[in-house]
């Protein structure tokens, strides 16, 4: 059940912050009403235009708030009550025993002995279903995860373990609840947090066929798709990878029309209409969307991430570094956006700086062949030709598709260390 007074805490937090407008704080209010007792982190996952580093401040001041006043009232009332409990059971008790003591019990003539009571049967309503229980476990690790992305603080590999534990708690939920939309969301987006496109996409399919009308699945499916299109035309200069990257595109454009259709507001609307501008008419008109003051001026990571994607693939590289640099900003744990920046910062001959963006993606993305690849390159442009073999080598070792080239470029790359 939803703790009645939650709005509440929300909205001294927010005065507190002063980082809502009335109508934010008015949405969000009756967000939390309605949402049958899910947590607000929650709700933000499901409404992307309430996710912001200062909408999480609020959650975060809130659940202080309440942890707060919750513990001063349990000390005002825990001793009289234990008090009570105490004195109330020494008289009892000491009831029973004289009693017993003093009044033996007397059966009625010819009557055998007391059979002992026979034991209630467990409620069977005390314990919540194993679906739903695990589906919540995974909710709160995907909470805890979202929210540890926005602090720099926070340990890279401590919010891995966490989307890896939220996922094992959807996986079992899927099981005991094959046509649960939630458990296939929730997890479809623990991975697309963790970078495993591949098992994410049939996630998040299942969850469209269960949940035909709503807007948060096909929205998430637009952004894998994005990131897709990304991941083949990184690649190479291939036409058959170039065709890929559009197909994606496609993709990405279909899914946002149908969660358009349904319903998105704020930065997703954004987002929506500016890859619908890209695929529609091209990287201009992609451009011209998101020039705008609404843009430049966002709270919203994803926002500044892709305007930087859509300035780079302009070669507008001194803007693009500037755009990516505030979505890090906004949300320090942001792998795809750092290696998109290091991308950036290769292009600018800034390669010492890119060689750390390259790393800090690695932190995040161990297996993701691109970040060893480009690193390798950083490395190779300050003479560190020692370890850019190595990042080549762990290329080859992650089943890379350019085989061939990686060969040349670490023979080239032994080469030099002669000299």
């Amino acid at each position: 059940m939803a703790d009645p007074h939650s709005d509440d805490y929300f909205a001294r937090a927010a005065r507190r912050l002063g980082a809502l407008t009335d109508q934010q704080l008015a949405e969000i209010r009756h967000l939390q009403r309605v949402s049958g007792g899910k947590s607000m982190s929650q709700i933000s996952l499901e409404n992307a235009y309430l996710s912001s580093p200062e909408l999480f401040s609020i959650f975060d001041e809130a659940d202080k708030l309440r942890a707060s006043e919750t513990s001063v009232r349990r000390r005002r009332r825990g001793v009289p009550w234990i008090a009570i409990i105490l004195t109330a059971s020494a008289t009892l008790l000491g009831g029973f025993i004289t009693g017993l003591v003093l009044s033996p019990p007397v059966l009625p003539r010819g009557s055998g002995p007391v059979s002992p009571p026979t034991p209630s049967a467990p409620d069977a309503t005390a314990a919540k279903p194993r679906g739903q229980a695990d589906l919540e476990a995974g909710h709160r690790l995907l909470d805890g995860a979202v929210r540890e992305q926005f602090r720099a603080s926070s340990n890279p590999h401590k919010i891995d373990d966490s989307l890896r534990s939220a996922i094992e708690s959807f996986t079992a939920a899927c099981a005991l609840e094959p046509n649960s939309t939630e458990a296939y969301l929730g997890r479809g987006q623990a991975r697309l947090l963790l970078g495993d496109l591949e098992r994410a996409e049939p996630d998040l399919r299942r969850a469209s066929e269960l949940a035909p009308a709503s807007n948060r699945v096909p929205y998430e499916l637009a952004v894998l798709h994005l990131e897709r299109s990304l991941e083949w035309s990184g690649l190479s200069r291939d036409p058959d990878v170039s065709d890929a990257s559009v197909a994606y595109r496609k993709l990405a454009f279909e899914s946002f029309q149908k969660a358009t259709e349904r319903g998105l507001k704020g930065s997703e609307s954004q987002l929506a209409e500016a890859a619908t501008a890209w695929h529609v008419g091209g990287i201009e008109s992609a451009f011209a969307k998101c020039s705008g003051a609404a843009w430049e001026t966002s709270t919203s990571e994803i926002l500044h991430r892709w305007r930087g994607e859509v300035l780079a693939a302009k070669g507008e590289y001194s803007a693009a570094e500037r755009a990516l640099t505030r979505a890090v900003e906004l949300r320090a744990h942001y792998p795809e956006a750092l290696l998109s920046r290091g991308l950036v910062r290769a292009k600018l001959n800034l390669h010492k700086e890119a060689a750390e963006d390259f790393t800090a993606c690695i932190e995040r993305r161990r297996a993701l062949e691109r970040a060893y690849f480009h690193r390798g390159h950083s490395y190779s442009a300050q003479g560190r030709h020692t370890s850019a073999q190595g990042d080549w080598r762990r290329c080859l070792e992650l089943g890379s598709p350019r085989g061939e080239r990686l060969r040349e470029l670490m023979k080239d790359a032994e080469a030099k260390t002669k000299f």
